[in-house]
């Protein structure tokens, strides 16, 4: 059993089983909350390997450009829940997921982010433009969801 774990690095990645158990699980129309669950078990460490695979990149890339990586890739759900409904014609389902990612990245993650921080560190510091600039796509992405 240590080989496997060894060949799949964690045990966080023996969820990667649930990959062909959803394509199974969709294209023999089995029950629908069978399949949701399937794909919701592989989200998960799809979404680890994601982060690692961008954490590597950001050595090679630097900071300005792995930021852009984990901003766009960071919301990879979001992105298919997006281009999913717009193809079917949901117009108000994208902008609401749109408004709960910002919001729950504004709110939840910064947040969380502050506590943590204020709990190590007496004084915080960060860099202002790339606050800025997060804060502006936020805020320009808020506009467009709002239309």
């Amino acid at each position: 059993m240590g080989s496997i774990v060894h060949f799949l690095g964690t045990w966080f990645n023996i969820l990667l089983i649930f990959i062909p158990l959803s394509f199974i699980s969709h294209n023999m129309n089995w029950d629908s909350g069978l399949a949701f669950l399937f794909s919701f078990m592989v989200v998960m460490p799809l979404a680890k390997l994601l982060g690692e695979a961008i954490d590597q990149l950001s050595v090679k890339l630097g900071e300005t450009m792995s930021g852009l990586l984990n901003a766009s890739f960071g919301n990879a759900v979001e992105i298919i829940v997006g281009v999913a409904a717009l193809l079917d014609g949901q117009v108000r389902i994208v902008q609401t997921s749109m408004l709960g990612s910002i919001l729950s990245n504004i709110l939840l993650v910064l947040g969380c982010s502050f506590l943590v921080g204020g709990l190590y560190h007496e004084q915080g510091f960060f860099n202002g433009t790339g606050a800025q600039g997060s804060a502006s796509v936020s805020l320009s992405n808020s506009f467009i969801a709002m239309i």
